[in-house]
């Protein structure tokens, strides 16, 4: 479609522009259980509810880059959503985690204290 119209002998110039703000995202809060024992699986979703991507999720824990090993992984859904699960659950997972999204319109964090119960077997009398 051309931008130069024709009405009643006048030419008239006219653009449209698609201007659209980006929007910092928000997220969805996530929870770790309370009641989190050793050897459990546990998994949280950083869910964005607000916002245009392209998104950049970021875990960290205790205010460090969370890394893969063989007892966590991180798997992004899809461009809304990432996963981060503890596989087999052990002291070192617990601390603070937080999930920080960034987008064009800036950056957004949510965040949970991981917390393992500590479980102590039952004493014997003799």
């Amino acid at each position: 479609m051309s931008p130069v119209l024709f009405v009643n002998g006048l030419f008239l110039l006219c653009w449209i522009i698609n201007y659209s703000e980006a929007i910092k995202p928000e997220i969805h809060a996530f929870h770790f259980g309370r009641m989190l024992k050793s050897g459990q699986r546990v998994s949280v979703m950083c869910a964005v509810t607000v916002g245009q991507p392209p998104f950049t999720f970021t875990w960290f824990k205790d205010g460090t880059v969370v890394s893969e090993s063989e007892t966590v992984t991180i798997r992004n859904i899809d461009e809304f959503n990432s996963n981060l699960a503890i596989i087999k659950l052990g002291p070192e997972h617990n601390g603070n985690y937080t999930c920080r999204v960034t987008n064009n319109g800036g950056s957004s964090e949510q965040s949970d204290v991981l917390s393992m119960m500590v479980v102590f077997p039952d004493p014997t009398w003799r």
